[in-house]
């Protein structure tokens, strides 16, 4: 038999499944802010989920040590507020790739963020926020949007002191450089509303369980799946006068996402990035078959 200490001052925890559930979100979270980095900074990066705590917000402080990097953030409907914080230094190397930098260190002097720091930095991080939103879409729908950007915890409003939290860990690896911790914490209140909706999701009717083995072997059938262009038309004449170093205009503006199809059928939208290497998609928006 086992003694163990238990706080009573603390709110319940989020019970184990959900947060199985929500590291699955908080992984393919990753994946998709591995893309719209290398995208954004223009380097090679990448982003790999580490685990999730709980911890009560007057602790944060104490598990995310020396100069930090704050962008607050909602995600409508929900209520509350959430915040990703990494160190001073992996936010100012963003900067640096940001505005084309090379490879080298960062300026030691450079140690204050300033408001035109902060307006090229938004978009990066408004960036991670919108693929946060679109990992959490299958579970509820959420709009993302950057609440304030800070370098001291005390002005970041988030919880009450005595409130849980949830820490979800990350490391980023940007270009060549060591990896850097990144965090996520998200105040119990707002993480509740998405296991309430993961709750009301997981209601499924008898007969709809009857059919599970069958559909498992259905989804493991492998598909083909395409990033297309929409095709232009060219004559005959313009095809046959084709040659290497000839440029094909294709009328599709940049901003636009290409169609993503799986075995013909318009599935979702995307838009073209990399991952370390390797040409890759980042899903902006799916498409029900009609």
């Amino acid at each position: 038999m086992s003694v163990r200490l238990h706080d009573f001052r603390r709110s319940e925890g989020i019970d184990r499944s959900y947060v199985r559930a929500l590291g699955a979100v908080f992984d393919a979270f990753a994946r998709h802010a591995t893309i719209e980095l290398s995208t954004s900074l223009h380097k090679s990066c990448q982003l790999h989920y580490r685990g999730t705590g709980e911890t009560e917000w007057r602790e944060v402080a104490d598990q995310l040590p020396g100069e930090q990097y704050l962008v607050t953030f909602t995600l409508a409907p929900l209520g509350g507020t959430g915040m990703l914080a990494m160190p001073l230094g992996g936010a100012l190397r963003m900067l640096e790739f940001r505005l084309g930098g090379s490879a080298r260190a960062p300026y030691p002097s450079h140690r204050v963020l300033t408001e035109t720091d902060n307006g090229v930095l938004g978009p990066v991080l408004q960036g991670l926020i919108d693929e946060l939103a679109h990992a959490f879409a299958r579970v509820r729908r959420t709009s993302a949007t950057m609440v304030a950007q800070e370098t001291n915890l005390q002005f970041v409003p988030l919880a009450n002191p005595t409130e849980m939290c949830l820490l979800v860990r990350f490391e980023v690896f940007l270009g060549s450089d060591d990896p850097a911790p990144l965090a996520l914490c998200l105040p119990f209140a707002l993480v509740r509303q998405m296991t309430d909706a993961m709750r009301l999701a997981s209601v499924t009717e008898p007969a709809e369980q009857r059919d599970l083995v069958s559909r498992d072997r259905v989804l493991q059938a492998p598909l083909e799946l395409r990033l297309e262009v929409p095709p232009v038309e060219l004559t005959p004449d313009a095809v046959a006068s084709l040659a290497t170093g000839d440029v094909v205009r294709l009328y599709h503006p940049l901003e636009r996402p290409l169609d993503v199809r799986v075995e013909g059928v318009l599935v979702a939208r995307a838009r073209q990035g990399r991952s370390g290497a390797h040409v890759a998609c980042s899903i902006l928006e799916e498409v029900l078959p009609r």
